[in-house]
């Protein structure tokens, strides 16, 4: 159930504040996680690909944005990206089906997630449990949705269930975090890129032993503040040039080899 009551004034409104326009850190969604109350549990979350707060209104709607964030072929992902009312309402004609509307006002359609991705594709996904699509008005609304984008020749799906474990989501978050952190002073003479890269080579020197290990003989070399080691591996992770290797989370006090280069082996 709506907060707000829809009205044409408002749309208006939220077309005057550039809901649904920009990319990357610019994009504003058109739906934020105050606009609506939610049977579920709503998120904001830190992108790592757009370095902006993301309004994710399910756990389920999280956990398809997490399979995105942080790919290296993923250019930008917007959430509750708005259809053209228009549009919609026309192909909504055409399909023999009501547009959707509250209180006698045709409200703007949206899409869960847009997802833009190397060599000029784009992913268009409305994220449902599969308990709905046995719903007759959801399956209307999921057609004029996937109507829309076919004339557009964009790529749609909708996604009934994805899993992502606790570990998993720290872990993004982490990286999404690590991966704004070249905008903070570093506490040592070297910048936080330049320790990344630094720390890269002694990975690659280290062929066993634990990962604190390693981050502790770096910090002797090259004089760091105590901590940075581990800072410059998470840089690292964040920047995508390591990956994990066989477990969803950093373990500080696991082995080196849980890390691996991306394409090949620390």
């Amino acid at each position: 159930m709506a907060r707000r009551r829809i009205t044409e004034k408002s749309i208006a409104r939220m077309v005057r504040q550039g809901r649904g326009r920009g990319h990357g850190v610019d994009y504003k969604p058109w739906l934020t996680v105050t606009s609506f109350s939610s049977s579920g549990r709503v998120h904001r979350r830190l992108g790592q690909t757009t370095g902006r707060v993301q309004h994710l209104f399910s756990d389920m709607e999280e956990d398809v944005f997490l399979k995105f964030d942080g790919r290296a072929d993923v250019l930008d992902i917007r959430e509750q990206f708005p259809l053209h009312r228009a549009e919609t309402m026309v192909i909504a004609d055409q399909l023999g089906v009501a547009h959707p509307a509250q209180h006698g006002v045709d409200v703007v359609m949206t899409s869960d997630l847009l997802v833009d991705l190397a060599g000029g594709r784009r992913v268009a996904i409305a994220v449902k449990p599969a308990s709905e699509l046995g719903k007759r008005r959801i399956v209307e609304k999921l057609a004029i949705e996937r109507e829309y984008w076919r004339r557009r020749g964009v790529q749609w799906k909708v996604v009934t269930g994805c899993s992502v474990s606790r570990a998993e989501r720290i872990g993004a978050q982490e990286r999404a975090q690590w991966a704004q952190v070249a905008r903070l002073q570093s506490p040592n003479a070297a910048d936080w890129d330049e320790c990344a890269d630094a720390m890269l080579v002694e990975l690659a020197d280290a062929a066993s032993g634990t990962l604190v290990e390693a981050c502790q003989v770096a910090e002797r070399l090259h004089g760091w503040v105590a901590g940075t080691g581990m800072s410059a591996v998470r840089r690292l992770l964040a920047r995508g040039l390591v990956v994990l290797d066989g477990v969803a989370r950093l373990t500080p006090f696991g082995p080196v080899t849980q890390l691996r280069l991306a394409g090949g082996e620390v």
